[in-house]
């Protein structure tokens, strides 16, 4: 987790040269970290909004191919993955931006899978 990136990272770095294999190992540290953290925020996530294996594999199938490099969908592609089921009137559009806004872990408008859960919820 991220008390162990926290400790591995003085050692990676302890060379006055960097290293670019210690830099690699370290963001593969980080995306390990935030996918842990995916998982475990899905899991909660489902069983908070009773979706059954079958929902959350039709989602999925909804939501990944629109994922872009950092595994997140911006608010542009949400926009039309629900403008194809409902239209959105201007304030609509505020509202499900700003929701959109809430429910990512750093307030960006974006969504990881668990979020594009509690979003369909």
């Amino acid at each position: 987790g991220k008390a162990a990136i926290i400790q591995w990272l003085p050692s990676a770095f302890s060379e006055e040269k960097f290293r670019f294999g210690s830099f690699l190992t370290f963001m593969r540290k980080c995306f390990d970290w935030r996918d842990e953290k995916d998982i475990k925020c899905e899991v909660e996530v489902v069983k908070e909004c009773g979706y059954s294996s079958d929902d959350v594999e039709f989602l999925r199938a909804i939501f990944s191919p629109n994922i872009n490099y950092t595994g997140e969908v911006e608010f542009g592609a949400l926009k039309e993955i629900f403008s194809s089921i409902t239209e959105f009137s201007s304030y609509q559009l505020e509202c499900f931006h700003e929701l959109v806004r809430r429910t990512h872990p750093e307030g960006r408008p974006a969504a990881r899978f668990p979020q594009f859960l509690l979003i369909v919820h």
